[in-house]
C-alpha cells in the first residue's frame, strides 16, 4: 500500500511538471528565445528547436500529462477500493480532481508563467529526449491533427509583426522598463519609412536663400548674422534653386579676398527630392551623397522647401536647438488638465500618437493646421472654433493667412465634423 501512495505522488508530480512545461514553452516570447540561445548555446538551442516545432513539443507534453493523469486516477481508484470499498470511488474522484486542478494545473502553470525561461531551460533536454522516444506516437497524432487543421482551413498566424513590436515598446513604457524618450525614439525609428518628407521640411516661405550673383561678402555676413552653415542659391526666381553655398567655402573665399565675387563661384550642385519621398529614403540619400541639405520639390517641380540632416535627426530625437536658435519648446503643451496648446505645424501622426487619436494620416495634409484647413474648406479666422471627431480646436494665433497655434480640448466624441463660431 505504501508503494501505491508513493507511485500516486510521483504521478501527481509528473502531472504538475508537464502542465507547467506546456505553459512555460508557450509563453516564451521571441526575445526570450533569442536571449536563451545566446546565453546558453547548448540548452538554449534545444529550447529554440522545440519552440520551432510546436506540434512535436505540445504532443510530447500532452502525452506525458495525460498518461500521468490517467495513471493517477487509476491508482487512486485502486487504493480507494482496497481501503474503503467501491462506494467511496465518487468521493475520491472528486477530491482527486480538485487536488489535480489546484496542484497539478493552476499552481504549476502560474509558476511557469513567472519563471518560463528558467523552466524551459532546465527541462529542454528531458522534453527533447521524450520527443525522440515517443516519435512514432507523435507522428501519428500530429498527422491526424494536421489533417483536421487543413480541413478547417485555418491560417497560420504570424508571431512577430511591427505592431507587436510597438506594443512591446508601449508595455515597456507603462511598466517603467523603457524611458518615455526611449520609447518615442523607437516608435519614430519604425515610422521613418511611413512619414513623407513633406511632414518635416522647412516650408519655402521660411527658407532663407540668396541670388547666385550676390557677392560672397554679403553671403558671409548673412551666414554670420543668421547662424546658417549653408544656404540655397537661386537664379533670379527664389523658387529656382541652382545650388547650395556652404559657409565653409564662403568663409574660405572671403579670407582669400574674394568677397566681391558672386556666390555662384563657390556654390555646390544641389540634390533634389520629391515631397512624396519617405524620410528614410531622404536620410539614406543624405548619407550616401555626404550631404546635410536636400531641396524638396512639389509635384509640379516647384520649390516645396528644404530638409536637412538635423530635421531627420529631430524626427528621431525630438526638437534640438543650437546657440543661434530660439527655443520654442515642444509642439504640444499641456495648459491644464484637459486643454493643450498645439502648434499648427505638428505632424498629424505625432498628434495621433500623443492623444491616441485617429485623424487620417494618409490625406494630402501632413500637419494639424493643414488638416483643419482642409476640413473647413477655407482658411480659418482667428479665434474660430473647429469641432472634430477627436475634440475641439480654437485658432489661437495666425500670421499671413496660416495658423500658428491652436488650443485643443479632447472630447469623448463629436456628432459634427466641423463647426464654426
Amino acid at each position: 500500500m505504501l508503494y501505491s501512495f508513493i507511485a500516486l505522488g510521483i504521478l501527481l508530480i509528473l502531472s504538475a511538471f508537464f502542465s507547467g512545461t506546456e505553459t512555460a514553452y508557450t509563453s516564451l516570447s521571441t526575445a526570450q528565445i533569442h536571449q536563451l540561445r545566446s546565453q546558453h548555446p547548448g540548452r538554449g538551442r534545444l529550447v529554440a528547436h522545440l519552440t520551432e516545432h510546436p506540434d512535436i513539443l505540445l504532443t510530447t507534453v500532452l502525452i506525458g500529462n495525460n498518461l500521468a493523469n490517467i495513471g493517477a486516477s487509476t491508482l487512486a481508484a485502486d487504493i480507494t477500493a482496497q481501503m474503503f470499498g467501491r462506494g467511496a470511488l465518487s468521493i475520491t474522484t472528486g477530491l482527486l480532481t480538485l487536488f489535480v486542478l489546484i496542484f497539478g494545473e493552476v499552481t504549476p502553470k502560474q509558476l511557469a508563467i513567472f519563471h518560463n525561461d528558467f523552466w524551459a531551460l532546465h527541462t529542454a533536454r528531458l522534453i527533447y529526449l521524450l520527443s525522440l522516444l515517443l516519435r512514432p506516437v507523435i507522428i501519428f497524432i500530429s498527422g491526424a491533427s494536421r489533417l483536421i487543421t487543413r480541413l478547417s482551413r485555418t491560417r497560420r498566424q504570424h508571431q512577430l509583426s511591427l505592431e507587436s513590436i510597438l506594443n512591446i515598446v508601449r508595455h515597456g513604457e507603462m511598466t517603467g522598463v523603457i524611458e518615455s524618450f526611449q520609447g518615442r525614439m523607437v516608435k519614430s525609428l519604425f515610422k521613418l519609412n511611413d512619414v513623407p518628407v513633406s511632414a518635416i521640411l522647412t516650408h519655402r516661405t521660411q527658407v532663407v536663400s540668396v541670388e547666385k550673383q550676390t557677392p560672397i561678402a554679403r553671403v558671409f555676413e548673412t551666414c554670420i548674422q543668421r547662424g546658417f552653415s549653408r544656404l540655397p542659391v537661386y537664379d533670379k526666381d527664389p523658387e529656382r534653386i541652382v545650388g547650395v553655398a556652404l559657409f565653409r567655402d564662403v568663409g574660405a573665399a572671403y579670407q582669400l579676398q574674394h568677397g566681391n565675387k558672386p556666390v555662384k563661384t563657390v556654390m555646390l550642385e544641389p540634390v533634389f527630392v520629391s515631397e512624396n519621398r519617405k524620410v528614410e529614403d531622404v536620410f539614406n540619400t543624405l548619407k550616401r551623397e555626404n550631404l546635410n541639405m536636400v531641396i524638396v520639390l512639389d509635384e509640379y517641380g516647384g520649390l516645396a522647401g528644404i530638409v536637412t540632416m538635423e530635421d531627420v535627426v529631430e524626427e528621431l530625437l525630438g526638437e534640438m536647438y543650437d546657440e543661434n536658435e530660439l527655443k520654442l519648446g515642444e509642439k504640444i503643451l499641456a495648459l491644464n488638465d484637459n486643454e493643450y496648446r498645439v502648434f499648427a505645424d505638428t505632424p498629424v501622426y505625432q498628434f495621433n500618437e500623443y492623444f491616441a487619436a485617429t485623424l487620417p494620416e494618409d490625406s494630402a495634409a501632413q500637419t494639424i493646421g493643414g488638416y483643419l484647413t482642409n476640413l473647413l474648406g477655407r482658411i480659418p479666422t482667428s479665434h474660430q472654433i473647429i469641432d472634430t471627431p477627436c475634440g475641439r480646436f480654437v485658432v489661437e494665433r495666425m500670421a499671413r493667412k496660416h495658423i500658428i497655434t491652436l488650443r485643443y480640448r479632447p472630447t469623448a466624441g463629436s456628432d459634427t465634423e466641423s463647426e464654426e463660431s
